[in-house]
């Protein structure tokens, strides 16, 4: 409105009769505005408040006089031409404008360029420059005139009147199309089969929809045929008659001829005629497949690109199999090249990186050979196009952007980013040259002119305050770029800031899509604080301990970037930014984004910058969208959907259709982005958007939607369904994989929405039946042929979506291959470089909720079979038996679907920085929320569950990541549905939460803390258990009836029925009467166990208590991936009544261990009666084999079979050769006597004792003697002694008993043998002397005295060293022959002195028979666990009455003894285990060792030998046995349990037990020398037993 002063009357001309000119505007009944002040001299007119003024024209000349020295001129239209784009016109001026905003033109002129209802975009291009859009509806031509409007005057011009403003009476004229201005030519593309069909009856397609017309309007179209072609008259004709982009030449016209050619020309609307080549088209001569290539015959593509090219085939003349594709790409002209295309050159649709065409300028024949049929029935059409490589711009790119750095901090400019997209290596040193401009004369540094390098730095000091000007060169070849950045240095020292956009954006160009989030990356720091954080709040810079933050961005069209619309929670204050889609506007050519950081020292702030310039991308414009028909029949009608006109300067496009449901808001895409500009599509029933996406080639999209409605069919019976599958398995047939999709999910749509609108013909198991058919028949073969794109994955998704969204029309064999093929899809999304399309995490939960309630009830009913079966079969032991098996089946579904959410998650995150909001995806039985986070807050960071009705929280402090990443991926899932359900018994009464902390590759990361007071908490929300029936409000007329399917652990449900229809009400008043007299409300504190109120007889629990009484209390558990089931280790469970939520608290989310050590009775008795012993099945000894049922524990025991069955030969063939290189002579049917005879230096004890082989088996043996009598009343004189040998008396006799009694042991005799010989050969002397005659009880004390003087010397140093050595020797030499393992890999020499020493083949099957009973009794424990599990004890802290508190009781049962190891029954356990297999090791070399007994009698021989055997064999046949009828009672988790059980175990025996026992071996005879060991050894020697044989 005009506002007060007015400007004096002289510089309005006179005000007499024209005053109403000045005031024309005002209104009758005009009110005076305070403060309104009239010119001096002014009166109203007198009609002026009674009705309008008489004339309303502008303030006229005179305009005042200007200022003396100013010298303007009104700016002229200097000339009007139109945009080579034809998109837009372009006024020249012939002087500097003032630039004035919005379009400055006339309206006849607006009217001209954008039609009476559209207004046109303006810009200035330069200050004399205006450019002007025009759009499709308008008019505009060369020779039009063009009018400015008035305003624009010349630049500088300050004055607030108009005096030297162009003229708006002045008339420009549109220039014609020129070499000075030139205007584009239409490019017509034409698409059409190479091929007819052999057997004609076909219709031939014309397709010039790719053409580019160029321009906002549409060109015409001419068709004519070449001069060569068959019936060119008559087709002439008829082209002649056709305008539109698609022609159908009838087939009437075709038929009969072999050959033709066409061509199409394209005029747009400045008469420019774009004009194509000829496509030839010929007939087959025999019948096949008809191969087309959707793409222009020659196609352009840049090295970054990746080239799209569909292949399809139309089956005619009899031809129904399915067609082979076979891609090959060969090099045009010498030398010949072929490229290797990968897995997509099998496929109906290539993939083409052009990096595999490097270099510039090659061109490559690409051709698809399509074939249908095998062997002599095999057909082949064969279709192909040119790919030539075009050249992309060299890219110089300076990374921080411009920026201002303080004198006293150093300089580095990084141009690192720089690249030729078309050189397979980076740019060398001498590709960077350097220079500087300043503001101040030579203050630019000289070592600028001679720096090289793609980085550039300048020391501290190097600059003075001012403004630089640092500029990067960059030649590769003949292209040469340049790049820029702005320096301002300021004195002092200053924050040090960059900017940049992520190292990921394309190299090609810095434009920014709209419809993309905007990510940019910030970092500040200053000099000599590398670990300085940036501030939480802006206040807190002045501690001076941090660095603020802000981001700015100008123009600022969608508000300031604190908005948390916006940003999304990253950036304002933050070091990176990311802006969601569409904040930005396409309106505005390019924004600044500066990033400021501000530092405080010394009491003084230093503020320094860094901007960066983005430039926005426009999409493509002009194109219109059309469907046909506008109505029609759900699966009936086929609508042709087409895009054509549209333009944009980054070819090429390419087209994506899809449609939306208004009804469900669903999306589901028709056709992935590829160069088709029209698709065919059939539609469900309902109101659809459906909509065209058009993208260039740097990724702008432009959208275009019109509404459909598509009515029902009358009903879609099973005719309907056979019919769409039959188009859909023909287009599968012909390589459209994507249009067999479509067709399938359009078909299962409206079957559900049939379905859930109760009006389906269909019964439940004909849809069941269909859906599977249509799974496996379509869905699942189209979906493994298609080539990964994110659109092509979201149809796939969207297809298993809809045969998943009934889910009782889901068979057994559907859910367990949808479950795999989502799980595929998802890992295929995270394989491919594309980040998810739009509503594709929405569509991946809705199919996996559905996949998991499915599956779900396919756990029930299992669980509920397996639990009758094991029931009847179950044993009345008293042990317990193994846990009845859940379906493998079932569990590995549910482990694929919770791998699904994990892959779903990472692809959710693609691209994300750290900070950003969560990506959030919600299904009905799923909810899953993915979040990038910096490391260095995550410790004090708070996550919200998907649905945020709960949190995760993580301790500010003493939070210990593994890992040297820099961000960490937060995943938060919540599952309604129980997924370990088939694993375990165990009830789940709330949600499942899954939180998983992970890297960037979706590695798990540790998680540990180093202080257990401020622990983990979870928040997991839970309900209150109200009893279903209120005993208060029930009347003695009504009876109580079990209510279906609604159980719970307080027990069956009842509904309330009329008593004359109620059955048995006798039984139903006993049954009422118990179920409300549960509690009594007398009885106090008493009630309902102290956890709930007592009302009407019935106990209304408090939360996280259930069950009848309130004797059932929920805890926080995790599943325990180890030990495969439910565990509250570590783990402290309290609830928040107000909040309904249950907390979990724990110090860890990996490992947790502790000691739990009984010292009471009862804690001994209470760990004892906790042991369970595990038994087989009751069928798992004489049930069936099926190798299904534990495929893991089966393959262990027949590999080890097969391993044991190659060993033993193995063994036989070793000892037969130790024996040779031994010399030691080995009968073939028994073992021959042998007898080592001392030496005569045998009182060395250093010197070995000579061996010999002797064919007398009755020669005395020293290691196994007789009976005491017989030793003492027999002469053991051999007649084939050595001479000097001498005669044993029985005094000799005596002493070697005694000296055998002493050393029981085989390593303690040798040690001893050497004191032992000097004994006897003393003995000797005596004899010989006369000194000692027939004194038996002399020499025995001399052999004791010797020994005796032997064990003293143990007690000097030397001595002591000596029996160190000894005992090392003994323990390395012992090992080698008694240690289960050992003795297999590394046996001792062959002890010529042991006439029952074990055979190689023999010590292996000794350590089959220790690993197989190691299993079986694993198996035997396998279900007692070695931790504590959670004691409820009361919490020593009082009820909290704080108003600020969200606690209102934290006085509930806490777990206060959970997680610990409990020693006992580790160590019963584990010496149990390891106990059996050194008595399986001792049995079995017991039993070896009898029967390697020697004897003069073969035949006796041979028996004990193969009693042996067989005994050892029996052990390992049981012990498999035993092993499999476990296995067939074990679950995965059990197995898995199991598996490493025996591992330990096994490794416990080797490793510790065993070398136990043959250290004791070593010692005990020394050790346990005394009468009472000594007269047991003589007693078990009467007998014939000597304790070796155990050893």
């Amino acid at each position: 409105p005009l506002a007060a002063p007015f400007p004096p009357p002289p510089l309005c001309g006179p005000l007499s009769a024209p005053a109403p000119d000045f005031f024309g505007g005002f209104p009758p009944g005009f009110v005076q505005p305070p403060g309104f002040q009239l010119p001096p001299g002014f009166n109203f007119p007198p009609d002026f408040l009674s009705g309008p003024p008489a004339f309303t024209r502008p303030l006229t000349p005179p305009f005042p006089p200007l200022p003396v020295g100013l010298n303007f001129s009104a700016p002229v239209i200097a000339s009007v031409y139109l945009a080579e784009s034809l998109d837009a016109i372009v006024i020249v001026f012939n002087q500097p404008t003032n630039q004035t905003s919005g379009c400055p033109l006339a309206p006849a002129t607006l009217r001209l360029l954008s039609g009476p209802r559209e207004q046109p975009t303006c810009y200035w291009e330069t200050p004399s420059t205006l450019v002007a859009s025009i759009s499709a509806s308008g008019t505009i031509a060369p020779g039009d005139p063009v009018r400015v409007a008035a305003g624009i005057a010349p630049a500088g011009w300050t004055f607030d009147h108009c005096g030297m403003c162009a003229s708006s009476t002045v008339v420009a004229r549109v220039a014609e199309c020129s070499d000075v201005h030139p205007c584009a030519t239409p490019i017509p593309v034409l698409l059409v089969s190479r091929v007819l069909p052999a057997c004609g009856g076909s219709d031939l397609v014309l397709d010039a929809t790719q053409s580019q017309v160029i321009g906002p309007r549409p060109g015409e179209y001419f068709w004519s045929v070449g001069a060569q072609s068959d019936n060119a008259d008559r087709l002439n004709d008829f082209l002649s008659t056709q305008t539109s982009e698609i022609v159908e030449v009838p087939s009437a016209l075709l038929d009969g001829f072999s050959f033709f050619s066409f061509r199409v020309s394209i005029e747009n609307f400045v008469k420019r005629v774009g004009e194509s080549e000829l496509r030839s088209v010929t007939r087959q001569s025999e019948p096949a497949p008809v191969v087309r290539i959707d793409s222009a015959e020659t196609v352009s593509m840049d090295s970054l690109s990746t080239l799209r090219l569909q292949a399809r085939a139309t089956l005619t003349c009899n031809v129904t199999t399915a067609v082979v594709w076979s891609w090959s790409a060969v090099k045009v002209g010498a030398p010949s090249v072929r490229l290797a295309l990968g897995d997509t050159a099998s496929k109906s649709t290539l993939l083409l990186s052009g990096r595999l065409l490097l270099p510039v300028g090659s061109a490559y024949n690409v051709s698809v050979l399509g074939c249908a049929g095998v062997g002599a029935n095999r057909k082949c059409d064969l279709s192909w196009v040119v790919v030539t490589l075009s050249d992309l711009p060299l890219v110089a790119r300076l990374r921080g952007g411009d920026r201002s750095i303080g004198a006293l901090d150093e300089l580095s400019l990084d141009a690192s980013l720089s690249s030729d997209p078309d050189l397979t290596s980076p740019l060398g040193a001498s590709a960077f040259s350097w220079g500087c401009v300043s503001s101040i004369a030579d203050a630019c540094p000289a070592s600028v002119a001679s720096a090289s390098g793609s980085v550039f730095k300048l020391p501290a000091e190097a600059l003075v305050a001012g403004t630089y000007t640092f500029t990067v060169t960059v030649t590769s070849g003949s292209d040469v770029d340049t790049a820029s950045a702005v320096v301002t240095v300021r004195p002092g020292r200053l924050p040090i800031v960059a900017v940049e956009r992520p190292a990921d954006s394309t190299a090609l160009t810095t434009k920014q899509n709209a419809h993309e989030k905007l990510r940019l990356l910030g970092d500040a720091r200053v000099a000599g604080l590398p670990d300085l954080p940036y501030c939480a709040v802006a206040s807190a810079v002045s501690s001076g301990e941090c660095i603020a933050l802000e981001w700015q961005y100008d123009p600022p069209t969608s508000g300031p970037l604190d908005t948390p619309a916006l940003t999304g929670g990253v950036g304002n204050s933050k070091a990176n930014l990311a802006l969601e889609p569409n904040v930005l506007s396409t309106t505005v050519d390019a924004y600044t984004f500066k990033l400021q950081a501000t530092y405080v020292a010394e009491g003084e702030a230093r503020v320094a910058e860094s901007a960066l310039s983005v430039t926005m991308n426009k999409p493509p414009r002009f194109g219109t969208f059309s469907v046909s028909p506008e109505t029609g029949f759900e699966l009936n009608t086929t609508f042709v959907l087409s895009a054509s006109g549209w333009f944009d300067l980054d070819t090429p496009m390419a087209y994506s259709f899809s449609y939306t449901t208004v009804e469900s808001n669903r999306t589901t895409t028709i056709s992935a982005f590829s160069a088709l500009t029209r698709a065919e599509v059939i539609l469900p029933a309902g109101q659809h958007r459906m909509s065209v996406r058009v993208r260039d080639r740097l990724g702008a999209v432009a959208t275009q939607s019109k509404k459909l409605i598509v009515s029902k069919l009358p009903e879609i019976s099973a005719t309907v369904i056979e019919s769409v599958v039959g188009e859909a398995n023909a287009k599968l047939d012909g390589g459209d994989f994507e249009g067999a999709l479509q067709n399938t999910d359009a078909l299962l749509s409206a079957v559900n929405q049939r379905e859930t609108e109760g009006g389906s013909a269909l019964t439940q198991e004909e849809a069941t039946t269909a859906k599977e058919n249509i799974f496996f028949t379509v869905v699942a073969p189209a979906t493994n042929s298609l080539t990964p794109t994110s659109d092509s994955l979201s149809m796939a998704f969207s297809a298993v979506d809809s045969v998943t969204e009934v889910t009782d029309q889901i068979s057994e064999d559907t859910l367990s291959g949808a479950t795999g093929l989502v799980l595929s899809l998802v890992n295929t999304s995270n394989n491919i470089d594309d980040s998810l399309a739009e509503g594709t995490d929405v569509i991946v939960v809705a199919t996996i909720s559905s996949l998991l309630f499915a599956n779900a009830k396919a756990s029930a009913a299992q669980a509920a079979a397996d639990t009758a079966a094991g029931a009847a079969n179950a044993s009345e032991a008293n042990v317990t038996v193994a846990n009845v098996t859940r379906s493998n089946v079932v569990s590995t579904r549910f482990a694929s679907m919770r791998s699904s959410v994990s892959g779903l998650g990472r692809a959710m995150l693609k691209g994300a920085l750290p900070g950003e909001a969560p990506a959030v995806a919600l299904g009905t039985n799923v909810q899953l929320s993915m979040q990038l986070v910096d490391d260095s807050v995550l410790g004090s960071s708070n996550f919200s569950s998907p649905l945020a009705d709960a949190a995760f929280f993580l301790p500010a402090r003493g939070v210990e990541f593994g890992g040297n990443q820099s961000s960490t991926q937060v995943q938060y899932a919540t599952f309604k549905v129980n997924t370990y359900q088939a694993d375990s018994d165990a009830t789940v009464e709330t949600g499942l939460s899954s939180i998983t902390l992970a890297d960037g590759t979706g590695e798990a990361r540790r998680v540990s803390l180093t202080d257990c007071s401020t622990p983990i908490v979870i928040q997991v929300p839970i309900s209150r258990q109200v009893p279903s029936y209120n005993c208060s409000a029930l009347a003695t007329s009504l009876a109580l009836s079990n209510s279906p399917a609604n159980s719970s652990s307080a027990g069956s449900h009842f509904n309330v029925t009329d008593g004359a229809n109620a059955t048995d009400t006798d039984a139903n008043t006993t049954r009422l009467s118990e179920l409300c007299s549960v509690c009594d409300e007398a009885n106090g504190s008493d009630n309902c166990n102290g956890n709930g109120e007592c009302v009407a007889g019935q106990c209304y629990c408090d939360l996280g208590y259930s069950g009848a009484n309130c004797s059932i209390v929920a805890s926080c558990q995790f599943w325990d991936v180890t030990l495969g089931e439910w565990s509250s280790e570590g783990v402290t469970t309290s609830f928040l009544e107000s909040e309904g939520l249950m907390l979990c608290q724990t110090c860890h989310l990996t490992d947790f261990a502790g000691l739990s050590i009984p010292f009471s009775k009862e804690e001994i008795l209470k760990e004892l009666t906790a042991i369970k012993l595990t038994l087989p099945c009751a069928d798992g000894f004489t049930g069936e084999f099926d190798w299904d049922e534990n495929p893991a524990l089966f393959g262990l025991i027949f590999g080890l079979t097969a391993l044991n069955l190659v060993c033993l030969p193995l063994g036989y063939w070793r000892y037969r050769y130790r024996c040779k290189q031994a010399g030691i002579e080995v009968a073939g049917n028994y073992r021959k006597a042998v007898v080592v005879p001392l030496n005569e230096d045998s009182t060395n004890p250093r010197k070995p004792l000579k061996k010999q082989v002797t064919r007398k088996s009755e020669s005395l043996s020293l290691r196994f003697l007789p009976s005491k009598s017989d030793a003492v009343n027999e002469s053991y004189e051999s007649a084939d002694a050595p001479a000097d040998s001498f005669v044993h008396t029985s005094v000799q006799i005596q002493s070697i008993i005694k000296i055998q009694a002493v050393a029981r042991g085989r390593i303690a005799r040798k040690r001893l043998q050497a004191g032992m010989a000097l004994a006897m050969e003393r003995a000797q002397q005596q004899q010989r002397r006369g000194s000692v005659k027939n004194n038996k009880e002399t020499v025995a004390d001399a052999v004791e005295e010797a020994v005796a003087e032997k064990r003293f010397s143990i007690l000097t140093g030397s001595g002591l060293r000596q029996v160190v050595a000894e005992t090392s020797a003994n323990m390395v030499v012992e090992s080698r022959d008694r240690h289960s393992l050992l003795s297999v890999a590394a046996p001792q020499d062959i002890d010529v002195e042991d006439k029952y020493h074990l055979r190689d083949h023999q010590v292996v099957q000794i350590f089959f028979n220790a690993l197989i009973v190691e299993l079986c009794v694993t198996a035997l424990w396998n279900d007692t666990s070695t931790n504590t599990v959670c004691d409820p004890v009361p919490a020593n802290s009082t009820e909290s009455n704080s108003a600020d508190s969200n606690s209102t009781d934290t006085g509930d049962k806490q777990c206060s003894s959970s997680g610990n190891i409990k020693i006992l029954t580790v160590i019963i356990s584990g010496m149990f285990l390891a106990l059996c297999l050194l008595a399986t090791a001792l049995v079995s070399r017991f039993i070896f060792r009898f029967g390697n007994m020697p004897s003069k009698r073969r035949w006796l021989f041979r028996l004990r030998t193969a009693l042996a055997w067989a005994g050892n064999l029996t052990i390992w046949a049981c012990g498999c046995w035993v092993a499999i009828a476990y296995g067939r009672c074990m679950g995965r988790k059990s197995t898995e349990l199991l598996l490493i059980g025996w591992a330990t175990g096994c490794g416990i025996s080797w490793c510790i037990m065993e070398p136990a026992w043959i250290f004791l071996i070593i010692f005990a005879p020394c050790l346990c020398n005394n009468k009472i060991m000594n007269t047991i050894n003589d007693r078990l020697n009467d007998l014939g037993l000597d304790l070796s044989l155990l050893a």
